[in-house]
């Protein structure tokens, strides 16, 4: 078994301190700002065949199939930038099989786009405040303040060209209003 983390170095070292992440998830995604940083893996097929014979597996090839059980689902993680509040760090794992494809963060929010079709919305203590269905195919996002820009495909493509929308989405907590 390799281990590997995840580290941020920053430079202005009165205002935040690094960062350092056992990767545990293998993570492929990230964002970060001032509030965090927010990581998410994607979820593999590997150890599908377990997930209904879970209670007939006897204890050695259950220690040996922890790591893939772990990594077959979709996980998000968001570690505070400023270690000196007392905040905590959360965890999120996403069942079903749904991926996250795009993450955002903002002012005391954050973001995970996922392959269902669903934004999930968290606030940065961990709570999920909503789930937005958006029915078009997702291509990145951004997130500043209490905007989130999220680019998507609004139909197919045109003579070789993409035909792509921005959404731009109002994030503050009185509700999510979209320009």
């Amino acid at each position: 078994m390799t281990y590997t983390s995840i580290d941020v170095d920053f430079t202005d070292k009165q205002t935040h301190k690094n960062i350092v992440i056992n990767d545990d998830y293998g993570a492929t995604l990230a964002a970060i700002s001032n509030s965090g940083l927010l990581i998410a893996s994607r979820g593999t097929d590997e150890g599908a065949e377990l997930e209904d014979l879970d209670e007939f597996i006897d204890e050695d090839m259950e220690m040996e199939d922890e790591d893939k059980k772990r990594r077959r689902y979709s996980h998000i993680l968001f570690r505070h930038a400023n270690t000196w509040k007392t905040a905590k760090d959360w965890h999120y794992r996403l069942e079903k099989r749904e991926q996250v494809e795009g993450l955002a963060i903002g002012a005391g929010w954050c973001v995970a786009a996922t392959d269902f079709g669903y934004i999930r919305v968290f606030s940065n203590e961990g709570i999920q405040r909503t789930i937005i269905s958006h029915g078009m195919p997702f291509v990145t996002m951004a997130g500043y303040e209490n905007l989130l820009a999220l680019v998507y495909h609004n139909g197919p493509a045109v003579y070789g060209c993409q035909v792509l929308k921005v959404k731009i989405i109002d994030m503050s907590p009185t509700g999510a209003t979209s320009y």
